[in-house]
């Protein structure tokens, strides 16, 4: 892989009550003595807005059950972007890729005894911080895409294809019939764009969109490439360090990724949208009710595609075997809710018999 280093501009030795930090050959040792408490280096890098970086240190430590953090602090505050267990006896090897957020110029890592880690010391050391961009060929372009898997959307970077390379094991499916091919399942999302891509028009010059759980930026490229500014966010870091990725291979300007919480959206924007997309997300919440009147607050035009019994009773339903992590609804709760929201044009543009349902919702 070929990789730029970034040069260190200062260190900062975040020092608590609990603990001590030092530098070391090398590198850090990081020395948190308290239960619930942490220590720490914070590390400043001239990082770019949305460039992706790639992180690696050696790690050691002397107890099992050592937690090391990675923190990206920002003039809005701190993300948290992952966290490693480290076990004793060994030099453990860590490798991450990143991107800013908000411009971020500072990685902090941190050892944490929060949630029963152990107490004790981590050293750090070899830290090297190294940009993914520029590409310089081919092969090297293969490797960075295979390095920042796996990819839940199927893209096409220069003749890369994601999933090809890095698929996740979702969506899973043994049924193959009139509503899409294996192909098209193969290419996720595509399945689902084709079913709902000609009630969008053909051309969205100047038209603001918001992509809501964008994933890796599939619907925020095509949405981008008929002319719109779009703003896709995602809960996920790494979703979008992957967007952002795929962003600066494909040469896209209009289009803007986010990390951002479903329920924090409408304090992160407060202007209108021409145009909203929530895809695959309502059947993985426990309040969907909540994230349909936060859209309708947001725009006259949304479009919302999620598993859903056929059943048009007015109901959730608990039933793990679909979603583990909120309710399945019924079509018939799914046009209760978005009419009770203030959309009174309501379309189920898909078949009963397709997997997915897809709603266009509009406002007189």
């Amino acid at each position: 892989m070929n990789s730029e280093t970034i040069f260190l501009i200062e260190h900062i030795l975040e020092d608590n009550e609990g603990g001590r930090v030092k530098e070391i050959e090398n590198g850090y040792e990081i020395a948190v003595d308290k239960p619930q408490s942490w220590n720490g280096v914070r590390l400043a890098y001239p990082l770019s807005k949305d460039g992706i970086y790639f992180v690696e240190m050696d790690i050691s430590t002397e107890n099992d059950n050592s937690l090391l953090e990675i923190i990206l602090t920002n003039p809005l505050g701190e993300n948290r972007i992952t966290s490693f267990v480290i076990n004793s006896n060994k030099i453990q090897k860590i490798q991450y890729p990143f991107t800013s957020l908000h411009h971020s110029d500072f990685i902090s890592l941190r050892m944490s005894t929060f949630s029963g880690f152990s107490t004790g010391k981590l050293s750090i050391r070899n830290i090297r911080v190294s940009n993914l961009f520029p590409v310089s060929n081919s092969t090297d372009l293969l490797e960075k895409t295979k390095m920042l898997g796996p990819w839940f959307h199927q893209l096409d970077l220069d003749g890369v294809k994601t999933r090809d390379v890095f698929k996740t094991d979702s969506p899973k499916s043994n049924r193959f019939d009139e509503n899409y091919s294996e192909q098209d399942f193969k290419d996720n999302p595509l399945w689902i764009w084709s079913k709902f891509k000609n009630y969008i028009p053909d051309r969205l010059d100047e038209k603001k969109v918001l992509d809501i759980a964008c994933n890796c930026g599939f619907y925020s490229f095509e949405l981008s490439k008929r002319g719109a500014n779009v703003m896709g966010i995602d809960n996920s870091y790494q979703d979008i360090v992957r967007a952002n990725f795929a962003k600066n291979i494909l040469k896209i300007e209009n289009v803007e990724f986010r990390i951002c919480n479903v329920d924090e959206m409408n304090k992160e924007f407060e202007s209108q949208f021409d145009m909203i997309l929530c895809l695959g997300l309502l059947y993985h919440l426990w309040d969907p009710e909540c994230v349909i009147n936060n859209v309708s607050k947001m725009t006259n035009f949304a479009i919302f595609e999620t598993i859903a019994s056929n059943d048009n009773s007015s109901r959730l339903i608990l039933d793990p075997n679909y979603t583990q992590d909120g309710y399945l609804p019924t079509i018939g709760w799914l046009k209760g809710a978005f009419h009770k929201a203030g959309f009174s044009k309501v379309e189920l543009v898909t078949s009963p018999s397709f997997g997915r349902k897809v709603f266009v919702c509009k406002k007189n």
